[in-house]
């Protein structure tokens, strides 16, 4: 349901090409198991496709404040995993200079987040779900951006519904909370 194409919706604003892409500067890639013997450390994550190259600092750079603000929730909502996730940055981006990761540590270099990964979506109307690989502890920041109205988000399992337009931000655990838009 994800990438199906009935869920997406054709954009008022042209430049607008309804879609999704995920963006991280480290994080593991489904289906992309290491070939030949794994690294000592068994770790091998990757900056995310959008992001390799000259390209990605500046993508990174247009969302910093979008995402500042969404760690600023999140340092609010739930304190220890803000500084667990700092800390986790700080050590990846020590990790990717010692390997020589450049991407990677560019890439570290102008992450403003303290999430490990960001979700890109243009009009997408999303069904009911779960997040089962979010981990139990940590939140999950929805944000609504652009011009956007009338627009609902669900939170079905809490018996919330509230009102999604632009600038709306929702923490919630998407492992446990059943949400839609």
């Amino acid at each position: 349901w994800r990438t199906f194409p009935g869920n997406f919706h054709a954009s008022d604003r042209h430049q607008l090409t309804p879609g999704c892409i995920n963006l991280a500067p480290g994080w593991f890639m489904q289906g992309r198991e290491p070939h030949g013997l794994p690294p000592a450390d068994g770790f091998t994550p990757e900056v995310s496709a959008a992001l390799k190259g000259k390209g990605g600092p500046k993508i990174i750079i247009s969302m910093q404040r979008a995402t500042l603000l969404a760690s600023a929730a999140l340092r609010v909502m739930h304190p220890k995993l803000y500084w667990v996730s700092v800390a986790t940055h700080i050590k990846l981006a020590r990790w990717a200079v010692e390997r020589g990761l450049s991407d990677m540590s560019t890439c570290l270099q102008f992450w403003a987040s303290a999430f490990n990964c960001a979700a890109v979506i243009c009009n997408r109307q999303c069904p009911l779900h779960r997040d089962p690989s979010s981990t139990p502890e940590g939140f999950d920041v929805m944000s609504s951006v652009g011009h956007y109205c009338n627009g609902l988000m669900t939170l079905s399992n809490l018996g919330i519904r509230l009102q999604y337009n632009s600038g709306t931000m929702v923490g919630c655990s998407g492992h446990f909370v059943r949400h839609g838009v």
